[in-house]
């Protein structure tokens, strides 16, 4: 009789115990049926959002050199105080001393968007120079990869401005409007010698 009362007891504790797995409140439950729960976005610069994660990663890396390429540039001032404070995404460039303009002083500092680039790739086709009144013009030819990166970027910044950086400095802005950009290449007019020598070197590989 003792040992049936035993064991009468220790069924009735296992079966008062339920279900293990609906048991915890606090476990989460995004993940039953094979769901996956999504990182809470934390901030957005109002065409990409970004979640805590990434901003850690572009805080972590912000000290990292930006590659050379073809750059989304939110604002320009003649002045780098008035394009502060500056987002984890956002790095601030003054326009490459060969590449100077003193007539337009509004583009002498700018902010690149960090994660809104392309890499600039020839395809190992040579740029085109023609001469041109008071200096010359060169076409800088893209491949196939480039040319869908870039045709992506100015649609996701409809209207935008934009520009080539080179050794963390920008060389010159661009826009689709003046038709400085299309799916085979970039213009830049008005050269020097120095400034087309520069470009061959970084992007002429």
């Amino acid at each position: 009789m003792k040992k049936w009362f035993i064991s009468f007891s220790v069924l009735a504790v296992f079966m008062s115990c339920g279900d293990p797995s609906t048991d915890n409140p606090g476990e989460d439950q995004s993940t039953a049926g094979g769901q996956t729960k999504t990182e809470e976005v934390v901030m957005t610069d109002g065409v990409n959002n970004f979640t805590a994660r990434d901003i850690d990663s572009l805080k972590y890396t912000y000290k990292k050199p930006i590659d050379a390429g073809f750059y989304f540039m939110p604002r320009v001032d003649r002045v780098s105080i008035n394009l502060l404070p500056l987002e984890s995404w956002e790095k601030l460039f003054p326009i490459h001393p060969v590449f100077v303009d003193p007539i337009h002083v509004q583009t002498t500092w700018g902010v690149a968007h960090r994660t809104d680039f392309c890499k600039i790739s020839t395809g190992a086709r040579p740029f085109e120079v023609t001469e041109v009144e008071n200096g010359k013009m060169v076409f800088i030819p893209i491949d196939g990869n480039c040319s869908n990166c870039i045709m992506e970027l100015m649609k996701k910044h409809d209207g935008g401005v934009f520009t080539l950086c080179a050794e963390e400095k920008f060389l010159s802005l661009l826009s689709e409007q003046n038709g400085e950009i299309n799916s085979s290449g970039i213009t830049l007019k008005v050269l020097t010698d120095e400034q087309l020598t520069f470009l061959e070197t970084v992007f002429g590989k």
